[in-house]
């Protein structure tokens, strides 16, 4: 008994010995200078994402592993996590830098990049938010969420959610095989919404000579629309019905902006409020 409580003891000396180098390295970090416009890419394997744009003049890559590889020249700096070698990341960077990340069974964050920002997943949900610019986000298996002040967003999914919002304008397309499209925001100079099966839902003020459609095989429209904007609603369907009260057929000669609702099985509801 004595010599087995020795050696519990003599484990736990080395086992609390190591515990403060192991909290060490539960927490690496990497930085990097760059320039304010340069490029960041990602490329990671089984790893959730995070990035955050700041006023900082660096990256800094925070992940619990150091089997993280993080190069750069100044003007571009490479991220690379292979499978297996974290479970997530955090990326700090100048907000106004060209952002690329693009994952395989990871899920993608990003917040407050105002440069142009590339993401793409084949396992993995994405989600966009705060300043925006021209954003490029599209998932094979997951939802993706644009939510930017003003851009050109394009968005896509396979198989997820697929939904834009542009808080003071811009251009949106957004298409997923299956699942539903929501867009929304205003002034829209552009604004496509697609999908296979399920429903699709517009609100938003919609400017300029378009396009301006939203098509779905198999599903519901939903579209809101200013009560006062000049808009005409071009609305079909083959089986289910259409409640447009007011096309909004503008006077000859008016100017007027066309929005056209298909789809081949449901019902399509335009409200103007």
């Amino acid at each position: 008994m004595r010599a087995l409580l020795s050696s519990i003891a003599a484990f736990l000396v080395v086992l609390l010995a190591a515990a403060p180098r192991a909290l060490a390295q539960t927490s690496n970090e990497s930085t990097l200078t760059i320039a304010p416009d340069g490029v960041v890419s990602i490329h990671v394997v089984d790893c959730n994402v995070h990035v955050v744009g700041s006023t900082r003049r660096d990256v800094k890559v925070t992940a619990p592993s150091n089997d993280v590889r993080v190069t750069g020249d100044g003007s571009h700096v490479s991220i690379t996590v292979r499978p297996g070698g974290a479970p997530s990341m955090d990326v700090a960077v100048p907000s106004g830098v060209h952002l690329e990340v693009h994952g395989v069974e990871a899920t993608v964050t990003i917040h407050d990049v105002a440069g142009p920002v590339q993401a793409g997943t084949v396992d993995g949900n994405i989600s966009v938010d705060g300043a925006g610019h021209d954003v490029e986000a599209s998932s094979v298996s997951g939802s993706v969420d644009v939510s930017i002040k003003h851009g050109d967003v394009r968005a896509s999914s396979v198989s997820g959610t697929v939904s834009i919002h542009l808080a003071t304008g811009g251009a949106a397309w957004a298409k997923t095989v299956s699942g539903p499209v929501t867009v929304g925001g205003a002034p829209l100079t552009r604004a496509e919404a697609r999908t296979h099966s399920g429903t699709v839902d517009i609100d938003a003020r919609l400017e300029g000579d378009g396009p301006f459609e939203a098509h779905t095989h198999s599903g519901n429209v939903h579209v809101v629309l200013p009560k006062t904007a000049p808009v005409t609603v071009d609305a079909r369907t083959h089986h289910g019905r259409v409640d447009n009260p007011d096309a909004g057929t503008p006077a000859p000669g008016a100017a007027h902006t066309v929005l056209t609702v298909w789809t081949f099985s449901g019902d399509v509801h335009v409200e103007r409020k």
